[in-house]
């Protein structure tokens, strides 16, 4: 997973930081719900894809509940390194400006409540990549 979500996170986040407004006020910084946004709009299978990197890391419980209507199961700082791989991580605290043990901690924090919003009901959204980021930019504005 890392290899691909690299390639799509460096693309993405140097595209927007030439004015797309995604930043913060002009700095090239963006917030991890927004990193973590653009990557589930814009990797293959969208969400599902997502959904199916946890599993196949052995995270399937985790990320099951976060997609059912239970209370959300937490992941550690190391289960959320081990899926994103450690050149996500670094690039995403080079975009945040944040230390990368701060990246982890916002990502297990921010990740299971965004699944969850992303999926009412306890299913998965038949939507594409923009529907997927319109819904996600709704949820950012709660």
């Amino acid at each position: 997973m890392s290899g691909f979500l690299g390639q799509v996170l460096g693309s993405l986040l140097g595209g927007a930081s030439q004015g797309s407004g995604m930043g913060n006020a002009g700095s090239g910084q963006f917030s991890i719900p927004q990193i973590l946004l653009q990557l589930i709009a814009n990797q293959p299978g969208g969400l599902g894809g997502l959904v199916q990197q946890f599993q196949q890391a052995g995270l399937g419980p985790q990320v099951g509940s976060w997609v059912g209507t239970g209370a959300n199961m937490p992941l550690d700082r190391q289960q959320i390194g081990n899926v994103f791989g450690d050149d996500v991580v670094e690039k995403m605290a080079e975009h945040t400006g944040l230390p990368r043990d701060e990246v982890l901690g916002q990502i297990s924090q921010t990740l299971p409540a965004m699944v969850d919003g992303m999926t009412p009901g306890g299913q998965m959204p038949d939507a594409s990549g923009n529907d997927l980021l319109e819904l996600g930019m709704k949820l950012l504005g709660r």
